[in-house]
């Protein structure tokens, strides 16, 4: 199998539409160069990173946004999500989420069907320059794809995430997570991701029993081991995700405490005092009552992937089902909530 290399060159503004589209599509990966995040960073009064006045003079105007398909013998492997907003039952909603009934196109149809995405994207935002490439990428060069756009992060005071094949030295109270994403979505630079690291440093107790539900990478629940959770399960229903998540707590020295499995929250029985989902809002809205069967009593609730479009959807389902909200935070669109019973 080979991987399909698409990118696009967008702008600013139309970014993370374009980016939720291609996750929504069935993408294995996307990796996204946004110069103003770099010239933002940059500008910070406290910022430790200096860059010559001739790097910033050439930096595009425009967003380069990678995302990756899988192609096989009968094309190329993609998903699509269902429309129209109907209620789904749990199961069904997470097959939505990870188990898309897959589709195959030949190239040229494909790059058609996302051609015309980008036109549903412009009739809304600017998307100009609005190029799209293709190009391929052999099997055991994809980790190296990941490479050149990852690398270490502090995304709370007590977290610092590394990718395994660089050095990084965390500071005097800083727990290190390293990480190697392999194909699976949460390298932990996605803005959710990030929410969902620094809600786990602020709001889980230590030797709370915790769920990480979508776990993918497992990077949420190495943070919750690492930050002393008695225990953890981690649960996706894609089982590539599930054995990163194994390596990844291996890696990190907590596989002892974390439990990587297949499976759906329909199947769980057990009651967790910390449960962090970071999914998508057509997953988590017809899960509210699952989650709160699934809460201690003094329980929190911690919910990502929601786009701004659709947060107000989400808070009013939690609020119906009498859920209190403690925290609702907000990064480029993307939203968290933590909330209780």
């Amino acid at each position: 199998m080979r991987w399909l290399e698409i990118e696009f060159k967008t702008s600013e503004t139309a970014a993370d539409a374009v980016e939720e589209a291609l996750l929504q599509d069935g993408a294995l990966g996307v990796a996204t160069e946004n110069p103003g995040e770099i010239k933002a960073l940059l500008s910070q009064p406290d910022s430790l990173t200096f860059a010559e006045p001739a790097f910033l003079e050439s930096l595009p105007d425009y967003v380069r946004i990678r995302a990756y398909f899988p192609e096989d013998g009968q094309g190329v492997r993609f998903g699509t999500r269902m429309e129209g907003g109907e209620t789904l039952s749990p199961t069904e909603a997470y097959r939505l989420y990870e188990s898309r009934e897959n589709r195959h196109l030949p190239e040229g149809a494909f790059e058609a069907y996302l051609r015309t995405r980008l036109t549903d994207i412009g009739q809304y935002l600017d998307i100009a320059p609005a190029s799209l490439s293709f190009s391929y990428v052999k099997e055991e060069d994809w980790a190296n794809q990941w490479r050149a756009y990852y690398h270490p992060f502090s995304p709370s005071p007590r977290l610092l995430v590394s990718p395994s094949w660089e050095t990084a030295a965390p500071a005097k109270d800083q727990k290190l997570i390293r990480l190697d994403p392999g194909s699976a979505f949460g390298t932990g630079t996605h803005e959710t991701t990030q929410l969902c690291l620094a809600a786990v440093d602020e709001f889980m107790p230590e030797e709370a029993y915790v769920l990480d539900l979508g776990t993918g990478s497992g990077i949420l629940s190495v943070a919750a081991a690492k930050l002393g959770a008695r225990r953890v399960d981690a649960c996706d229903i894609d089982p590539h995700a599930v054995e990163v998540c194994r390596e990844n707590c291996q890696l990190n020295g907590v596989a002892d405490r974390v439990h990587c499995f297949q499976g759906e929250l329909s199947g769980i029985r057990q009651r967790y005092d910390f449960i962090v989902s970071n999914i998508l809002a057509d997953v988590i809205l017809p899960s509210v009552p699952l989650y709160a069967e699934r809460m201690n009593e003094l329980g929190l609730l911690v919910l990502s992937g929601i786009i701004a479009d659709r947060v107000n959807e989400v808070k009013t389902a939690l609020s119906q089902s009498g859920f209190t909200f403690h925290q609702i935070k907000e990064k480029n669109d993307w939203y968290l909530l933590v909330v209780s019973k």
